[in-house]
């Protein structure tokens, strides 16, 4: 049997936590007797989430894996500093890896790879709060992404061992099937707001994100987990459940009926199972090419562009016009409005843009004739951190992004056959699914943020068992 790292310290590196969470358990259950049984049992279940992540941080891991798609966006304290379970239980897994690092006298930030461009477009943030009107709005989306960090420097020095990795998976994973089970019943059933129906074959899963965009986006940050897995997985009963949470978090993405996802899903399990499975890559390859020079046929007008026309109105962005809009062009028109707006957000304010955290403070002023109500977002990350941290926050934005996906594919690269480079697939896949979604929506709500964190935390770990192979399960060997 394998501890979980920083569970316990030889010099007593985590005594200050547990003096934190009995201090905190007695209040707790003080407060119980005083509360409402349902407040009581809110509390209580807090205190002891906290607890486990305090005492045994790589489950506190596993339990934001699971608590981002339930509880993310559920606030426990009201605006303008709302705080959810999400986040107390990154500050304490935060609070025990700072713990540790006194301890043992080791920089806290010194995990490398991907550290310095985090670091860097929180600072390019963190400059643009120089332009906002709405300071809040800005430090709440600073605390996000300083979460992010958090979770990313935390996880990568507490994952130790191939059964951290497994159980974190297990969870990401976990957490993708069950918003998968609850879209089904939403979808079957009906059960949602009429809006979602409307022009729709039937009633849109949306789980517990609210709204359909962002329920696809979190379950394509989990299917290619389950998909490389379900290929790659050591052993045979592993990889069969893997297979059966692939097909229901690939039918959820189906009944969300998000365009975006759909095409940036089927993209990324195209890219995964390409590199996974060699025989694969002439198919791949030759529709890359076929799909160029297509492009290049109908440039010239040698072949008709109703094919391409017909896969600009899947996706949302055919029939765009401010002068006519109908039902069925009615979300690709409104998405436009926001791209435009957030353009010109860009355009008025090229350096440091209007704030971070501030498009919808900002949109009235740059918003289309006739499309007054803002959406809080520009409909595509890369124009709204344009728009709201200007060239800075788009360069280091661009830098962030692109660093990830070059590290996943290298973490593939050093990764031994086996489980470890199945998880760096997922990883991968993952990258590549948010990315291309980020630019039809904004997929950084409800704390997956954080989420997008311990996805990466994979990669460093994946490099150190790569270099230096770690004892886990009692063998000495990671794979």
């Amino acid at each position: 049997m394998y501890r979980l790292a920083g569970a316990t310290d030889p010099s007593g590196a985590l005594t200050a936590s547990r003096v934190a969470v009995t201090v905190a358990a007695a209040a707790a259950l003080v407060s119980t007797f005083a509360l409402d049984p349902v407040v009581a049992a809110v509390v209580l279940g807090v205190v002891a989430a906290t607890c486990v992540a305090l005492c045994r941080p790589v489950a506190g891991l596993a339990l934001v894996a699971l608590a981002v798609p339930w509880v993310g966006g559920i606030e426990l304290l009201p605006p303008p500093f709302p705080i959810t379970l999400v986040d107390i239980l990154i500050a304490a897994i935060g609070t025990a890896w700072v713990v540790r690092c006194i301890v043992q006298r080791i920089n806290p930030l010194g995990t490398p790879l991907w550290t310095p461009y985090v670091v860097l477009f929180l600072a390019a943030i963190m400059i643009s709060v120089t332009q906002a009107t709405d300071w809040h709005a800005s430090l709440r989306e600073i605390v996000k992404w300083a979460e992010l960090l958090v979770v990313y420097v935390a996880g990568s020095g507490f994952i130790r061992t191939r059964g951290d990795i497994r159980l974190l998976v297990a969870a990401i994973v976990l957490a993708g099937v069950g918003q998968a089970v609850l879209g089904y019943v939403q979808f079957f059933f009906g059960l949602g707001p009429e809006a979602f129906a409307a022009q729709h074959f039937a009633l849109r899963a949306f789980g517990s994100f609210d709204q359909p965009n962002p329920y696809a986006g979190f379950l394509n940050m989990t299917f290619p987990f389950a998909l490389s897995l379900s290929v790659l997985g050591a052993r045979g009963a592993e990889r069969g459940l893997y297979r059966v949470a692939a097909v229901l978090i690939a039918g959820a993405i189906l009944a969300s009926e998000s365009r975006g996802a759909l095409l940036a899903g089927f993209t990324a399990s195209c890219i995964i199972l390409a590199m996974m499975l060699p025989r694969l890559r002439p198919l791949w390859w030759a529709g890359l090419w076929a799909a160029l020079l297509g492009g290049w046929l109908m440039a010239l007008n040698l072949i008709p562009s109703s094919p391409f026309q017909r896969v600009l109105d899947a996706v949302g962005l055919g029939n765009v016009s401010f002068s006519s809009v109908t039902d069925a062009n009615f979300s690709a028109v409104e998405r436009a409005a926001h791209w435009l707006a957030g353009v010109r957000m860009f355009a008025a304010h090229p350096f440091l843009g209007v704030g971070i955290g501030n498009y919808s403070d900002a949109y009235p002023q740059y918003h289309p004739r006739g499309w007054y109500a803002s959406l809080e977002h520009a409909h595509n990350y890369f124009i709204n951190i344009a728009a709201e941290a200007g060239l800075a926050g788009l360069t280091a934005y661009a830098l962030l992004v692109g660093s990830a996906l070059w590290y996943s594919c290298a973490a593939i690269w050093v990764s031994p056959r086996g489980h470890i480079r199945a998880v760096a697939f997922g990883v991968l896949g993952a990258l590549v699914a948010t990315t291309l979604h980020n630019l039809f929506d904004v997929l950084y709500v409800h704390g997956m943020v954080a989420f997008l964190g311990l996805v990466m935390t994979f990669v460093p770990v994946a490099f150190r068992m790569a270099s230096a192979p770690i004892l886990g399960s009692g063998q000495g060997r990671t794979e």
